[in-house]
């Protein structure tokens, strides 16, 4: 492993560096990366149950990747890579001597690396004041490819590129994500295995009790993980990890958004998004109201779309859609529209937020109808 002994001075030593190392035959530039710190399990001790990621790249901050892959001794420059770059994923655990060359690595940007600016150069600098002791749950994740994950730092990290706004849902590969997941018992925020808590039952009940468990999920709170700017979430709310919220979103109590799913722009949700499902700016989900993906296939919701009390859509929905209330539109239904024209309700899905504007669903004697709506009025 390279020595970075003491901190790059200058600016143009660090783009030296990186430039040198981006050049190197056989690199590869990661599509998402970051230092995750992990949870290991009780019953399966060494086993990662979660990650955090104070950092989450995607896409971006390629400069950081290079550093990183430098520090880690992966890059000689202008010489080789390591063989562990040639697969999809790479999961690799930290010691000092890495942390200490990322440090010494960033030195011209210590200064800047304040609130919102240079995150990586932040983390660096954080775990650089760790002791050895405290380095054994860093990890550093690098992502080449967007194929199946096949790690929990893997499914985390694209989680937390969804959560923190840095890709839309259904644009990125989360086939695996689920099955990396390890069902877990949520005592607030922190996970343990539901069967580590069977094994001290016993005790627990005589001692103090069970603990309290918020949640048996997969999948943790959005909240627990990434704080956003310009959303509100309701208590009674659930949304979870690899949710994407828009600025002005508001999840009402009573909403679920799921993981790979959320809103494109202000939206107010008080039914259940699921995953798959997006929904566009001034869409309006009401209570008991549900969105789901059908056949495996993305469902997208355009712009201004009303969906009425206890309705249900597997379909996407045109611009200005509106969805009357108890009403189910599912894909296998058909639609009776202008007399006795009947059509399947897939072929009216605006999936791409085009295909039908301004169209009113509605039940009458037993059947579902569509009609052009009187009014552009918005539901908010």
């Amino acid at each position: 492993m390279p020595s970075v002994p003491k901190p790059l001075e200058t600016a143009r030593q660090l783009n030296e560096l990186i430039t040198s190392v981006t050049k190197t035959p056989g690199y590869r530039q990661p599509i998402g990366f970051g230092i995750a710190h992990v949870t290991f399990g009780q019953a399966n001790k060494g086993t990662t149950i979660m990650a955090r990621y104070p950092a989450a790249n995607w896409g971006q901050n390629f400069g950081s990747a290079a550093a990183m892959l430098y520090a880690a001794g992966l890059v000689q420059p202008d010489q080789s890579v390591d063989d562990r770059l040639i697969h999809n994923e790479l999961v690799l655990p930290l010691d000092d001597t890495f942390t200490a060359n990322l440090y010494n690595i960033f030195g011209p940007l210590h200064a800047k690396a304040v609130k919102d600016q240079h995150s990586n150069v932040q983390v660096a600098k954080m775990i650089h004041r760790l002791g050895k002791a405290n380095l054994n749950s860093l990890r550093l994740v690098m992502l080449f490819g967007d194929e199946p994950v096949k790690s929990p730092e893997a499914a985390y990290l694209k989680l937390y590129a969804l959560s923190s706004r840095k890709v839309q849902p259904g644009i990125i590969n989360m086939d695996g994500v689920a099955d990396m997941m390890p069902r877990l018992a949520w005592i607030g925020s922190k996970p343990q295995e539901p069967e580590a808590i069977q094994e001290r039952y016993l005790a627990d009940q005589i001692d103090s009790g069970m603990p309290h468990i918020t949640a048996l999920s997969k999948f943790p709170d959005l909240l627990d993980h990434v704080l956003l700017k310009g959303i509100t979430i309701d208590g009674g709310a659930t949304v979870r990890l690899g949710a994407h919220l828009a600025t002005g979103t508001e999840v009402g109590a009573g909403g679920f958004v799921d993981f790979n799913a959320g809103s494109l722009g202000p939206a107010i949700i008080h039914g259940k998004l699921l995953t798959g499902v997006t929904v566009g700016a001034g869409t309006v989900i009401d209570s008991g109201a549900k969105v789901a993906q059908s056949l495996g296939e993305n469902c997208r919701v355009a712009t201004d779309v009303f969906l009425g009390p206890n309705s249900t859509v597997e379909i996407g929905q045109g611009q200005l859609a509106e969805i009357a209330s108890s009403n189910p539109h599912l894909q296998e239904r058909t639609v009776t529209s202008g007399g006795d024209l009947k059509i399947h309700a897939k072929d009216l899905s605006g999936s791409q937020g085009e295909t039908v504007k301004n169209v009113e669903f509605y039940r009458e004697d037993g059947r579902l109808k569509a009609r052009h709506r009187t009014s552009d009025a918005l539901y908010m």
